[in-house]
């Protein structure tokens, strides 16, 4: 589909990595801790603490200096009728599969909080399973469709600032919404 996915060459793919590594480079810079006797002072400093930015550092340089593509494959949904495919954009050991990572740690913190959070399909399942109804009571599924495709990026950075810069909400996590909105910036 040409007008989702986009190939490119060698030559662009390299020059995508390099500015993705220069980003998360310069995030890390940012918000990692600050050195013995470093005299800037640096707004967010810390953010990012030691370990994890030695690690994320860690990554994104042994991703640079072997493979540092993500790689696209389709599934089949054996299950549909016609088969069709999902498609998948595996980032282990990616370049920016590091900084993924932080995302995805600082985020679940949040997202299990939430009272439509649930771990899997099994605990769904559980859930559905203790639920008494009413007689007259149906239930509905959904499937989404592309959803992944459809959506906006940038329309969900803005959601999604929006939410973590809520008092309220930082309130009752450990994080710093500048660190963490501009590391799901890079990784989006």
């Amino acid at each position: 589909d040409n007008t989702t996915y986009v190939t490119l060459s060698e030559d662009e793919a390299r020059r995508e990595v390099r500015k993705l590594q220069v980003e998360i480079i310069a995030w890390l810079d940012k918000f990692k801790p600050r050195a013995d006797g470093e005299k800037e002072v640096r707004p967010g400093a810390g953010s990012v603490r030691y370990k994890a930015a030695l690690y994320i550092q860690q990554k994104t340089l042994e991703a640079i200096m072997s493979d540092p593509y993500a790689y696209f494959y389709l599934l089949y949904k054996l299950h549909k009728s016609p088969i069709k495919t999902r498609p998948v954009s595996s980032q282990c050991a990616s370049v920016s599969f590091a900084i993924g990572q932080f995302v995805d740690e600082q985020l679940q913190q949040i997202a299990k909080t939430m009272a439509s959070y649930f771990q899997d399909s099994f605990a769904l399942k559980r859930l559905l399973t203790d639920i008494t109804l009413p007689p007259d009571t149906s239930l509905y599924s959904m499937d989404a469709v592309s959803m992944y495709t459809s959506i906006d990026s940038a329309a969900c950075l803005m959601v999604l600032s929006d939410y973590l810069r809520r008092p309220d909400v930082q309130s009752k996590f450990e994080y710093n919404a500048d660190c963490l909105i501009e590391a799901l910036g890079i990784a989006l």
